[in-house]
């Protein structure tokens, strides 16, 4: 069977970036054509113990340069949930000041949260707004209107 550490050994150089995919989101946008599905509460720890299973037991002999939190709708992950991502990716990878980005929907924005992310190395935050028109917004069906994209692009 081929696994993703064998792929990785075999056909990556020694410095990577790393996409990690949160699949989840509280609805599904209607344009949206990534793989998401809508969740009312929070997102299952089984799925992040099934990615830091993937990762296997072996440290790998690379050295991240960015790691990205994508999705889905990443900003619904628990704190305790993204430091125990960044713990196994800092823990199976060699790992020196990568770039740490998160993908992030307004609604979910506070001061704390942003300061408790960036205290666990988190460098690099994307916003999702895709307007700050709010007719726009209620169009593209987005859970937030234009003062919160203003606000929490002001806290970030």
């Amino acid at each position: 069977m081929v696994t993703s550490k064998k792929l990785l050994r075999e056909y990556y150089p020694k410095e990577i970036g790393i996409y990690i995919h949160i699949p989840f989101c509280r609805k599904k946008c209607e344009y949206c054509d990534f793989l998401s599905f809508p969740i009312d509460g929070n997102i299952p720890d089984d799925y992040i113990n099934a990615l830091i299973k993937e990762l296997g037991t072996e440290p790998y002999p690379f050295e991240i340069k960015s790691i990205y939190l994508g999705g889905g709708t990443p900003s619904l992950l628990s704190i305790k949930q993204i430091d125990k991502i960044i713990y196994y990716e800092n823990k199976f990878f060699i790992s020196v000041s990568p770039e740490i980005t998160i993908e992030v929907n307004p609604d979910d924005i506070t001061e704390s949260w942003v300061k408790e992310i960036k205290n666990m190395g988190i460098n690099r935050i994307s916003i999702g707004v895709q307007s700050f028109n709010d007719k726009d917004l209620k169009y593209l069906g987005r859970r937030h209107n234009a003062e919160k994209a203003k606000k929490s692009c002001e806290i970030i």
